[in-house]
């Protein structure tokens, strides 16, 4: 039988604006100190975006499909499609075994995306009901994002 809360978290499809600017505002509460990096406050918007120091690169939180799922992330973001494809080939031939293992999830891809259909993404996601909180998707999400940010750091800052 499925817990009160869980059954909360699932039916959650829509979070008010204030709802998100909460939860990533925990969200970074709980991350920011692992890293040692300044981090910007939250809007409110359904991600939130960890920037790099390369130019259309950063990693993003953020819920998908209405809010039925959340995903952990890397994004490429270039104006050309083929800087996109070499910088997300380069993570996938060197890190992908690792960061599953380390993570134990599934690495996802999803190309021509975004602006202009150049956009490529590496992510984690899990359903919104493979949680049973709040509290959940929050260690769930700092769980993911310190494999990919502990792994990828060095290759764009």
């Amino acid at each position: 039988m499925l817990s009160s809360k869980r059954v909360r978290w699932c039916n959650m499809d829509k979070i008010s604006e204030l709802s998100n600017i909460d939860f990533y505002t925990k969200l970074i509460s709980l991350f920011q100190p692992l890293i040692k990096v300044p981090l910007r406050e939250p809007k409110n918007e359904s991600w939130y975006k960890i920037p790099t120091n390369e130019p259309g690169i950063h990693f993003e939180w953020g819920f998908h499909h209405n809010k039925r799922s959340f995903g952990t992330e890397i994004h490429f973001e270039k104006s050309k499609r083929e800087a996109n494809e070499e910088l997300s080939h380069r993570i996938l031939n060197r890190y992908k075994p690792i960061l599953e293992c380390l993570a134990d999830e599934k690495l996802l891809i999803e190309s021509n995306w975004g602006t202009g259909q150049n956009h490529i993404r590496l992510y984690f996601e899990k359903n919104a009901c493979d949680f049973e909180s709040e509290d959940d998707v929050l260690k769930w999400a700092v769980r993911t994002m310190l494999v990919l940010y502990i792994s990828l750091r060095h290759e764009y800052n």
